[in-house]
């Protein structure tokens, strides 16, 4: 069987997950382990493509990579714009897009929505035993984390987390009003198909020819842009082709910067 590796912001992540969502997990793979833990979104944005290549270079790992939607990296996704599910997309979509698509079939990039509390607040025995509130829909709580400290007095993330996701159960918490949880259990629990490997690689190949075509735009318009430079110097005229070799080698860079994305290779 397969082992499932997971990549994730903080301390409290890292020493629930595994436990938490073994009923899960236990379906398809073999054992699950926290390989990378984070210092927040930032650090995670930053290396979590890297990462998740080197691991997947080994046929039978599947890498889970999960960030808080709350403090998710601002550039990913409009505040003030867009709503859950769009953002769960476009923070989704931000990381499938950085993991090349041969891999796609092995890798599982979710936003928690909102936070890794919501998890918390949503487990029924939990509501009524020790918060004494419903929350029927847990995953529109803007801030899980300060909603948790109003119900559980003196909450700390990182002593009382763990405590309280010893109690929950990840199966309640599937069956309450949690619809992103549910796709995160989804792809646990969902052998990639043969059919799916292909599809990712078709997306590969038909992906590489758009690059090879915007390539091939670029260096035209690079070329334009040379003879241009070329022109003006034969005339004299040095800050007009010194303008226009500027131009030409910025299309050059571009060219460079496209063959360098992860999904290029």
């Amino acid at each position: 069987m397969p082992v499932l590796y997971i990549l994730c912001e903080g301390h409290s992540e890292e020493s629930v997950l595994p436990t938490f969502l073994q009923p899960y997990w236990s379906v398809r793979f073999s054992q699950c382990e926290v390989v990378r833990r984070y210092d927040g979104n930032g650090d995670l944005k930053q290396n979590f493509r890297e990462d998740s290549h080197l691991y997947l270079l080994e046929n039978d790992v599947f890498i889970l990579c999960l960030l808080d939607l709350y403090e998710a990296p601002k550039e990913w996704y409009d505040r003030n714009k867009h709503d859950r599910e769009t953002a769960f997309q476009l923070i989704q979509r931000r990381l499938y897009d950085q993991i090349n698509p041969t891999y796609h079939s092995r890798f599982g990039g979710f936003a928690v929505v909102m936070e890794l509390e919501t998890w918390l607040l949503a487990d029924p025995k939990l509501q009524q035993e020790v918060f004494h509130r419903e929350y029927p829909h847990p995953e529109t709580i803007q801030h899980p984390a300060a909603e948790l400290e109003k119900v559980y007095a003196g909450y700390r993330k990182g002593l009382d987390a763990p405590k309280l996701f010893g109690k929950a159960s990840a199966k309640r918490v599937h069956d309450d009003n949690c619809p992103h949880f549910r796709k995160l259990v989804e792809w646990l629990i969902t052998d990639p198909t043969e059919e799916k490997r292909i599809l990712a690689k078709s997306h590969y190949h038909q992906h590489n020819q758009k690059v090879v075509e915007q390539s091939e735009a670029l260096q035209a318009k690079a070329n334009e842009a040379y003879k241009r430079s070329e022109t003006y110097l034969e005339q004299g005229l040095f800050d007009e082709a010194e303008y226009w070799d500027d131009i030409s080698r910025a299309y050059t860079q571009q060219i460079t910067e496209l063959y360098s994305l992860p999904d290029s290779h």
